[in-house]
């Protein structure tokens, strides 16, 4: 190994250090009589082997060899123990156990486990690195127990130390029989009825256990699997699945269900979804014109939450287009009936045709009120309408 000496005093005392360092050493070490050789502002880089030598005339010179490692004062960051392979371990499987932490690359460290049985040959450790941005590593411990057994149940540490801390994580891992087939699903919200506003939205979270490994769909009310679009997100994770809606609409009423299934078994968790809103009308079956004095029946459908309150009108209008002295008339005979679903409306009305005018279906509930109108025309020839 080459040395260079820096020569610090008169006295002939230097420090020899390796060739190629000494530039940046010399603006930085001192020597005082009473203390000896100080370098200042250590940095990692200064980490080497030192000689410290004192020559005097036609004597041998004095020598003492040392060795400086300089380590960074540094917090170790909270290892991590994944899970996602630690969800149903069977008896007689292999097992993997990662632990995963965030270090900086000049900063020195050493795992270690501890398991239920510490004297283990089924037990093995390996380690993976992966480069980060920076001066960072992505650093893994994979602890390996091969053939589990029931007694390898029980509490699996994780720990990292370095010269200046150390920080550790547990995880306890249960051994489950492999001939035991299950499927649990449980809602974050033990109602699992939920009403919302149109334009709203709406969040269903359901934790997942089973073995063997369930595969989930979410189905709408009118059974079709619900699939990733603007207005639906399910998001899957070993653990859980969660669906949202969004931009909630009154033809969104109804129940939706998780259906979890394996092998084995099939499991099915439903969800009420009702949708506060004003009334939606539609007047339907309206004829292109009526011949004088025909009694007419007229249909409007509303959707409503809730149940609406639907009436009838019909504006009287001698002189037609003209409103010059039209008169309003409420219609009584009237009939009203669900339809199509829960929150579907149907209202008949019947009234005799005397004269051209408009015919209003109006529903009202408690949040807000929704008319409809169309013209009406009577005439003795085919005359087309517009609204």
């Amino acid at each position: 190994m080459a040395f260079t000496n820096i020569f610090l005093n008169d006295q002939k005392q230097f420090l020899a250090i390796q060739a190629g360092t000494e530039d940046e050493l010399e603006k930085k070490a001192s020597f005082d009589p009473r203390i000896g050789f100080t370098i200042g502002n250590l940095t990692v880089k200064d980490s080497d082997w030192y000689k410290c030598s004192i020559e005097e005339d036609d004597e041998e010179p004095n020598e003492v060899n040392y060795v400086l490692s300089v380590h960074l004062k540094q917090t170790l960051p909270e290892p991590k123990i994944h899970d996602d392979s630690l969800r149903h371990v069977t008896r007689g499987q292999d097992l993997y156990v990662n632990c995963t932490v965030e270090v900086d690359s000049s900063v020195r460290y050493v795992f270690n486990w501890s398991t239920p049985q510490q004297s283990n040959s089924r037990v093995s450790t390996q380690q993976f690195r992966k480069q980060l941005e920076g001066n960072y590593l992505l650093v893994t411990s994979q602890l390996t127990v091969f053939n589990v057994t029931d007694e390898d149940a029980g509490e699996y540490e994780c720990a990292i130390r370095s010269i200046h801390d150390i920080k550790k994580t547990t995880k306890n891992i249960t051994i489950h029989d492999p001939q035991i087939k299950y499927i649990n699903l449980t809602s974050q919200h033990i109602d699992r009825y939920y009403q919302g506003e149109k334009g709203g939205k709406v969040q269903w979270v359901v934790y997942v256990d089973g073995y063997p490994r369930p595969h989930l769909q979410w189905f709408k009310p009118n059974g079709q699997e619900i699939t990733e679009s603007p207005k639906y997100s399910v998001n899957t994770s070993i653990t859980a699945t969660i669906l949202k809606i969004n931009n909630l609409e009154i033809t969104d009423t109804g129940d939706y269900m998780l259906e979890a299934k394996n092998d084995y078994m099939i499991q099915k968790l439903n969800f009420t979804l009702d949708i506060i809103a004003k009334p939606v009308s539609l007047l339907t079956e309206i004829n292109s014109y009526y011949a004088p004095n025909e009694t007419a029946e007229f249909r409007c459908e509303v959707l409503s939450h809730p149940e609406p309150n639907i009436t009838w009108s019909f504006l009287r209008c001698p002189t037609y287009p003209s409103l010059k002295d039209s008169t309003i008339v409420q219609l009584t005979d009237v009939m009203q009936s669900v339809y199509g679903s829960r929150y579907g409306f149907e209202s008949r009305a019947k009234m005799p045709i005397e004269v051209s005018g408009k015919i209003t279906c109006k529903a009202c509930n408690a949040l807000d009120c929704d008319a409809v109108t169309e013209n009406i025309f009577v005439s003795g020839k085919e005359i087309f309408s517009s609204a």
